[in-house]
């Protein structure tokens, strides 16, 4: 649970920081939880029957790194992956 929460909260962060239109201060905070945290949860997903989502972070790391051009794209990835966070 610890590392779920601290996966919202990085990307709560992240897109608060998207939001102030900072330019690269968000990219670690959507890095960080597919990197740093995703592993130590990855395993323990399957036995609690939860579906994957390593998939949905890495899209959003891989759209705030290309600079955002699709804002819409993002919103939508970003509520969708956080719904299933919380």
């Amino acid at each position: 649970m610890t590392n779920l929460r601290l996966m919202k909260g990085h990307l709560l962060v992240g897109k608060e920081l998207i939001v102030a239109k900072e330019v690269k201060e968000p990219e670690p905070h959507f890095g960080h939880p597919v990197e740093e945290l995703y592993v130590d949860i990855e395993n323990e997903l399957n036995e609690w029957g939860v579906k994957q989502f390593k998939n949905t972070l890495n899209n959003l790391h891989d759209l705030v790194i290309a600079g955002l051009k699709d804002t819409n794209k993002f919103n939508s990835i970003y509520k969708h992956r956080s719904d299933k966070l919380h």
